[in-house]
């Protein structure tokens, strides 16, 4: 468990499970535990395995299908059942297992199955689709979509994270006011002395929260990444290899 401090007393942050412990979850004897491992996985990672699927040229319903397939294959072993920490990044595996999926003829074996098969968690369809139709029309690979969704998904981890860290301690409005200044000092981020007067608070004490929220920010970005490799070392190289794909 991390631990972080803000200056005026520590806190204990929201990290219970590594995503490699989800991933060997999904293989517990205990249905509750699988369902609840699997479906955390989904939530994250749904979108970057589909957006690569759709990137590869396959339809929307296709892509679906796949994204869906895999995540069975997760839940009765045959991608991932042994899947374990000490095979390296997690996103790369992701990537393996989805591409080795795509090439087992998926689609023909998919197309038999169609209309028949139980939905194993659900994806929204609709909004994958709105998500994807705003994807850069670049000439970019499936697997650097993937890669800046993977980024995407990663540091929508760290808010929900921060937000809960901030509600346990009473600063909820606190960091609501602040997020939408990190990453942003450009001109038209919003003003330290508007913020102030929304809070009642001095200008002077949000410069320093926001400072206090920033330092935070990158503890977490860096224990969310350090979930995904199997060695804290690999963590500096993964960090730089998803602002890469964040800048392009």
């Amino acid at each position: 468990m991390m631990t972080t401090t803000d200056g005026d007393h520590e806190t204990s942050g929201a990290f219970p499970l590594t995503r490699w412990e989800l991933v060997a979850d999904v293989n517990r004897v205990e249905s509750s535990v699988r369902e609840r491992a699997t479906a955390e996985l989904c939530r994250i990672y749904w979108y970057p395995l589909y957006a690569f699927v759709r990137r590869k040229g396959y339809s929307a319903p296709d892509a679906e299908d796949v994204t869906q397939e895999l995540f069975a294959r997760l839940i009765g072993k045959a991608a991932l059942g042994a899947a374990n920490k000490d095979r390296g990044k997690l996103r790369t595996y992701l990537l393996t297992a989805i591409n080795r999926l795509l090439t087992e003829q998926w689609r023909r074996q998919k197309a038999q199955k169609r209309g028949g098969d139980v939905t194993i968690l659900s994806i929204e369809a609709e909004e994958a689709e709105k998500r994807y139709a705003n994807e850069p029309r670049t000439e970019e690979s499936p697997e650097t979509i993937f890669d800046r969704r993977w980024a995407y998904a990663l540091l929508g981890e760290v808010e929900k994270r921060l937000e809960q860290d901030y509600r346990k301690r009473g600063k909820e409005d606190l960091f609501r006011a602040l997020k939408s200044r990190l990453g942003n000092e450009s001109d038209d981020a919003i003003p330290y002395a508007e913020i102030a007067e929304q809070l009642g608070m001095k200008p002077s004490n949000i410069k320093v929260q926001m400072h206090r929220l920033r330092e935070r920010f990158r503890q977490f970005v860096r224990q969310e990444v350090k979930e995904t490799v199997s060695q804290e070392s690999d963590a500096d190289e993964e960090l730089q290899h998803l602002f890469a794909a964040l800048r392009g």
